[in-house]
């Protein structure tokens, strides 16, 4: 664009320029002349600009649409940068802009975009010096050579700012802003409601309460829109919320299946209806401060864990109410550190299936329960604890391998042994295993049988004498035969009594 220069003038806006050169034909009063000439400076802030055509100059000439009405009615305000061709009207001396005139591109010049050096044009309240009201009869303020801007009568405005920049604005809570500077865009709402054909996400604002609503559908002929709308997903954080936030998917008729709420002390609470499987490659670690709870009301709960082990650290309380089954299956080994009381009841029968080692040897533990400091009671077939069957109640320890034993020991020394070796199926009370049982128990009833004959024997024993003081006949037939015979069986063949 050719640059326009007056000679012997200085650069100031404004100046008392000239408006009669030489060679050009002066206007008679009362006369309008038309004058094609070229803006040579623009001053946003007065609304002036100097221009020069057919060798003459005119300044201070006012910008076009650069007012707004006193009563409101809003405006155009379009400010043109230097080099702007337009159409003067020049009335008794007075030159006014009749209208900017359209230059044709060149086709053969390549256009870069033009990016603001200054951001004053793209800051939120540029274009107003005040945001606290309607805009009556004010003009807009910050703007540059090259913006052009529209403005209603209630302070909303619709502007092109040079450097790429658009604005729309209805309020200073409520307004829109895109410019070419890295691409940005600036959406400022108080209430934001975005719809599309998934759903809507909102952002209230009623009174301080604040809150972030998304809800859509997978379905959008029942799911989406309408006042019925059964949305299937939703999250909601906020005031609107259950709690601090929540998330929950909910079915065709709007019932929940599946919902998380959390508090805003860290409390959460979990909904579902279908079931639950959960996947974890790496670690999982829980943690939790007060109590646990988890009820099973239907079907299975299964707890496998292929390698590693399974630990619980529970410090306050732990309880599990399952109406259906429960399987747990463990690859690895499994440890329970219990600090105060464990309690387990079970409504008909539990059964321990323990495997042991692979090769089990005499000393290997297949099961093994350690009580530091109490005493270890089974009570089966007790009335008292409801028990109605107790005719046929019993407890009952099987070994089955051949030369297993059953051990009952007090003390260091001290032992039973129920189904000993020596001899098979015998029972060693007392000793040790550097001195065992060895003497055999006594059979009562053989005892009092024996007993018995021998004060049956007693009884009938008699001397047959010849006549007083004469020596004794020969005497009854001795008992030794018959007493020795019932003494060795008096003796137990399975029950060993140490010294």
């Amino acid at each position: 664009m050719p640059q326009n220069t007056v000679s012997n003038e200085p650069i100031v806006f404004g100046s008392a320029l000239t408006p009669g050169v030489v060679g050009v034909r002066q206007s008679r009063i009362g006369e309008t002349q038309h004058l094609r000439a070229t803006i040579l400076r623009v001053n946003p802030n007065k609304g002036k600009c100097d221009v020069y055509g057919s060798c003459r100059y005119f300044s201070d000439v006012p910008l076009p649409g650069m007012s707004i009405s006193p009563d409101g009615a809003g405006g155009t305000v379009e400010i043109p940068k230097r080099g702007t061709l337009v159409l003067l009207r020049i009335t008794a001396g007075t030159a006014t802009i009749a209208d900017i005139l359209s230059t044709p591109a060149d086709p053969s010049v390549e256009t870069y975009p033009r990016y603001p050096i200054s951001e004053t044009q793209t800051a939120n309240n540029a274009l107003f010096s005040s945001d606290d009201g309607p805009s009556f009869g004010q003009l807009p303020t910050g703007m540059l050579p090259g913006d052009w801007c529209k403005v209603g009568e209630d302070g909303q405005c619709f502007a092109l700012l040079e450097g790429g920049a658009v604005k729309m604005r209805a309020t200073p809570l409520a307004q829109v802003e895109a410019t070419r500077a890295n691409d940005t865009l600036n959406v400022v709402g108080r209430n934001m409601n975005l719809f599309t054909g998934f759903g809507r996400v909102q952002f209230v604002d009623d009174g301080g309460k604040s809150s972030f609503i998304f809800e859509g559908g997978t379905d959008q002929l029942t799911q989406v829109g309408g006042p019925n709308t059964n949305w299937q997903i939703r999250a909601r954080v906020g005031g609107e919320a259950e709690g601090l936030t929540d998330f929950q998917l909910l079915d065709l008729r709007g019932i929940r299946v599946f919902g998380v709420n959390i508090e805003s002390d860290g409390s959460s609470h979990h909904h579902q209806e279908g079931n639950h499987d959960f996947y974890c490659r790496g670690a999982f670690s829980q943690e939790i401060g007060k109590g646990y709870s988890q009820f099973v009301r239907t079907g299975s709960h299964k707890l496998t864990v292929n390698d590693g082990n399974y630990a619980e650290d529970i410090k306050g309380n732990h309880t599990s109410l399952i109406f259906g089954s429960k399987s747990t299956s463990l690859t690895g080994s499994r440890a329970d550190n219990i600090r105060n009381a464990w309690t387990m009841m079970v409504g008909r029968t539990a059964s321990f299936s323990i495997s042991g080692a692979p090769i089990p040897t005499p000393i290997s533990k297949a099961f093994a329960c350690e009580v530091t400091n109490g005493s270890v009671v089974f009570n089966v077939g007790d009335p008292l604890a409801g028990d109605t069957q107790a005719g046929v109640s019993s407890f009952r320890v099987f070994t089955k391998s051949a030369g297993g034993q059953i051990e009952l020991r007090s003390g260091k020394t001290g032992f039973t042994w129920i189904d000993s070796d020596n001899p098979a199926g015998s029972i060693m009370i007392g000793g040790n295993l550097l001195s065992p049982a060895t003497e055999p128990a006594v059979l009562g009833l053989k005892l009092i049988s024996l007993i018995m004959s021998m004060a049956a024997a007693f009884d009938a024993h008699t001397h047959i004498s010849a006549s007083p003081g004469s020596p004794t006949a020969v005497p009854v037939p001795l008992l030794t035969s018959t007493i020795s015979s019932k003494a060795v069986s008096i003796l137990s063949k399975k029950v060993l009594i140490g010294k």
